[in-house]
């Protein structure tokens, strides 16, 4: 079925907290344009990785649109492709000198702080003390 929580944006950050459908209550996502539902799987099709890991690919990729730097030069192939080859940007970080590619390993050590910035950017605050917030009544 369709229960659970959907997440109207077209916002890839908002990616990261789409859950697998076992998951109660679970989170998918509809994107606005074309009111396409978003699942796990399709996160997965999209960007190589699952929604856990996806806040890693988007701080080594960066986004010009969120004034996310990323490492220069390292898109979302890429950045996916190290993810799943290392585990976690903190693991690539910490083993960036066993990356084959000279090029790739040198733009992930001359912009590691970057690459950490980043993370921190693009992280989702999901622990939002839901007994604080006050609801108006329309």
């Amino acid at each position: 079925g369709l229960s659970g929580v959907n997440v109207l944006s077209g916002d890839k950050d908002l990616m990261q907290l789409v859950t697998t459908p076992d998951v109660f209550p679970s989170v998918h996502m509809i994107e606005p344009m074309n009111m396409i539902r978003i699942s796990y799987d399709e996160v997965i099709t999209k960007w190589g990785v699952p929604p856990e890991k996806l806040g890693d690919v988007l701080a080594l990729a960066g986004d010009s649109s969120d004034n996310i730097p990323g490492v220069p030069g390292i898109g979302p192939k890429i950045a996916a492709s190290l993810i799943n080859d290392f585990g976690s940007l903190n693991d690539l970080l910490a083993r960036a000198d066993e990356i084959k590619q000279k090029g790739r390993r040198e733009k992930i050590l001359n912009n590691a702080d970057m690459a950490r910035l980043s993370r921190k950017l693009v992280e989702l605050e999901k622990l939002i003390p839901l007994d604080k917030i006050e609801m108006e009544s329309p």
